[in-house]
């Protein structure tokens, strides 16, 4: 069976734990640094990265800290070439937030409860989440899970055509997924708990490149049953 092609947009050295993870499922990965066309690949990860400059969502900067004009310009260009051609999309923290842009949703520049989720001494902070039921997110985890969190900044309005699916123990949204494409986006890192500790007793983050996976393979099979129709 030939394998599923996923392209990443960011720096080779940034993206290896997506790697490591998808190849393990797999899967053959592509890190793209340049523009490049979708039409080589079966989906596109965006990863996570540093913020996302706030006058593509129309505001001034308030709150952002970091950002990379380049990147940005790289990964809402490889975002608007998939989502046109409606191939699965997965975006992960940095990734989740841009999808809710490119569907004119907005965020929140430096949320007030940044503390409890941003990066500390170097490492991820963890807290507990809710999934609305009938969601993908609820066929993997069930009513809630604990996830890992490293950012400031959070989904404010939510695009057109998305669902959130889940949200944190302090309201923040963790997870999304458009109402007919095949995109989903989460806001924590579950490449980074893909091996679950147990004193932590957080989510299989396995578990979410799974499904992401299937649904590439779900796409791929609905399209070519329609190309031989």
């Amino acid at each position: 069976m030939e394998k599923l092609r996923i392209v990443i947009p960011g720096e080779k050295d940034d993206v290896k734990g997506y790697c490591k993870v998808l190849e393990g499922l797999g899967a053959m990965v592509t890190v793209m640094e340049e523009p490049f066309s979708e039409e080589e690949y079966d989906a596109l990860l965006i990863p996570g990265g540093e913020d996302i400059d706030p006058h593509r969502y129309g505001q001034e900067n308030t709150g952002c800290r970091k950002i990379d004009p380049k990147m940005d310009e790289l990964q809402f260009g490889a975002a608007r070439q998939f989502l046109r051609a409606g191939k699965p999309v997965l975006g992960v923290c940095n990734g989740l937030q841009m999808i809710n842009i490119c569907f004119g949703g907005d965020l929140i520049q430096d949320i007030p409860q940044k503390e409890r989720h941003q990066h500390s001494g170097g490492h991820d902070s963890f807290h507990g989440t809710s999934i609305y039921p009938g969601t993908w997110l609820y066929q993997l985890y069930g009513e809630g899970c604990r996830v890992n969190s490293a950012h400031h900044q959070a989904v404010g309005k939510i695009g057109s055509g998305l669902r959130v699916c889940q949200i944190s123990d302090d309201g923040v949204v963790e997870g999304i997924a458009h109402e007919t494409l095949p995109v989903l986006g989460v806001q924590w890192h579950p490449e980074r708990i893909a091996e679950p500790s147990a004193d932590r007793q957080t989510a299989d983050g396995t578990k979410v490149y799974e499904y992401f996976l299937h649904m590439i393979e779900l796409y791929n099979h609905e399209r070519n049953i329609l190309k031989t129709e």
